[in-house]
């Protein structure tokens, strides 16, 4: 069985619920059919668009100096070859050149993939159902699939990924989103981290890495339309509840439906 435990960010919960919005029908069409778009980091760190771009995504090493953290990276000339250099003038303050170098990224970045899925929280003891943001509302796709199995939809996603011997590094979880205080001075990046400003999107990723640079669409074996259902997000945020341990949740073109919940 493959299952993430709920992140500390989230304690007040006992469950969640994964769903990925889109921003045309044609795409959640297509996630329905087993074919899982992973997009890549440079892709995100590059997009302007809110919500979606992320400038510390595909970063290894993020520099943020500050009064108590005087730190730069520094292009140096070492036996022939440039290096990038990272020292902390904080106790010569007198010698501190200034920051020249914000960050870094590994060369194995440029070929990470990576799904992003929306996570809704809920406890179930409770029939609490965690609000939806409005920058969710404002910032995402009005087309959404809500995975109602997802311990299924990871063993067939891994199960394609397996299939593809040329795949690293695949991992899923939690995004952890850091603070202002939290991004000061050296800070080792990874794919599961962001800035607290995207603390709104509960972002659940799997992210793999490949031997190129572009988009993957991963075929799965089969659809997912028996463990996931498509719904507008503007259906989801106003007519999904809980009761009495189970979810009712609206579906395209029919009544409201209900399903055990699992956690």
């Amino acid at each position: 069985m493959i299952d993430v435990p709920i992140p500390k960010y989230a304690s007040d919960y006992d469950g969640y619920m994964l769903a990925k919005f889109t921003s045309e029908l044609k795409y959640q069409q297509d996630f329905l059919d087993g074919k899982i778009y992973f997009n890549t980091s440079d892709f995100f760190a590059s997009c302007d668009k809110e919500g979606i771009g992320d400038y510390t995504e595909s970063q290894t090493l993020l520099v943020r100096p500050t009064p108590k953290h005087l730190v730069t990276g520094e292009l140096k000339w070492i036996d022939g070859k440039v290096h990038i250099v990272y020292s902390d003038y904080t106790s010569e303050s007198e010698k501190y050149p200034g920051l020249m170098v914000a960050d870094f990224s590994t060369a194995e970045n440029r070929n990470r993939k990576i799904l992003s899925l929306y996570t809704t929280f809920v406890n179930i003891n409770e029939n609490r159902i965690a609000p939806f943001s409005d920058k969710m509302k404002k910032r995402f796709g009005k087309y959404t699939v809500l995975i109602l199995e997802r311990q299924e939809f990871f063993s067939r996603v891994f199960t394609a990924l397996l299939k593809e011997t040329q795949n690293t590094d695949t991992r899923l979880g939690f995004v952890v989103y850091k603070t202002a205080e939290e991004m000061q001075g050296f800070i080792d990046w990874k794919p599961f981290m962001k800035p607290y400003d995207h603390d709104y999107e509960n972002e659940f990723r799997i992210t793999f890495i490949n031997d190129n640079d572009l988009p993957k669409t991963l075929e799965l074996d089969k659809d997912i339309r028996d463990i996931a259902v498509p719904i507008s997000a503007e259906k989801l945020y106003s007519e999904m509840y809980l009761e009495d341990g189970k979810l009712y949740y609206p579906i395209e073109d029919k009544e409201v439906v209900s399903c055990p919940l699992l956690t």
